[in-house]
């Protein structure tokens, strides 16, 4: 294949919606031409090419928190639920559950009283940013905005330490935040944990739950 039928596969795929097969029929000229035509017959009224952000979540915590987890931003799944982690193959709140020794069958309200308790707080590095789809490498670099971690350690002084959920909150943090905390405010254990994705396909939920067990120390 070459690298201009994968470009115009990539670029089908971005603003149709959907996947092109390489078995397309013949009289499909993979082309600019023919991609701004199909575009053209597509109802405006329906679709809007306009790039739009997604916002995150407010935070789940109160001021004596002591441990902070930090994802990236919410998948699709979450954005639709309006919940955090809410992909039911997402290894997130089984975790929380097994390591505070709690029912994994709870509401999400009682979920988030749950982590509270335990002076958990919840959030994500991005406010906003433009993501297709739900993968972290999807995320326009260009378009994000991040958190108020200044704001967020000076009113909640007791946080010692911070979990990344996954490599890309991690990577995002470090890069566009911790720079600008005050120097007492970057006396910080951080640790970087596997992603509960369901994506993060590499690792087992016995792995995942071995890795996250090192909350405990904290709790």
């Amino acid at each position: 294949m070459s690298p201009l039928h994968c470009r115009c596969q990539k670029i089908v795929q971005i603003v149709l919606g959907y996947r092109v097969t390489s078995k397309a029929p013949p009289c499909f000229s993979y082309n600019f031409g023919i991609i701004e035509h199909l575009v053209a017959l597509l109802p405006a009224s329906k679709y809007s090419f306009t790039m739009i952000n997604i916002s995150g979540f407010p935070l789940v915590a109160k001021s004596d928190a002591k441990i902070l987890i930090l994802g990236s931003m919410p998948g699709q799944k979450s954005l639709e639920e309006n919940q955090y982690y809410a992909h039911p193959r997402n290894s997130f709140w089984p975790i929380m559950s097994n390591l505070l020794k709690t029912d994994s069958v709870l509401s999400y309200d009682d979920r988030k009283k749950l982590l509270i308790k335990n002076n958990i707080a919840l959030w994500d590095v991005l406010k906003s940013c433009y993501r297709e789809g739900s993968l972290d490498s999807d995320i326009d670099q260009s378009t994000i905005e991040m958190n108020d971690f200044k704001r967020f350690f000076s009113i909640h002084k007791r946080v010692v330490v911070v979990f990344f959920n996954g490599a890309k909150a991690e990577q995002l943090f470090m890069k566009n935040s911790f720079k600008k905390l005050k120097h007492a405010q970057q006396d910080l254990s951080l640790f970087r944990l596997p992603s509960t994705s369901s994506a993060n396909a590499a690792r087992t939920f016995e792995q995942k739950l071995l890795q996250w067990a090192v909350i405990k120390q904290y709790l």
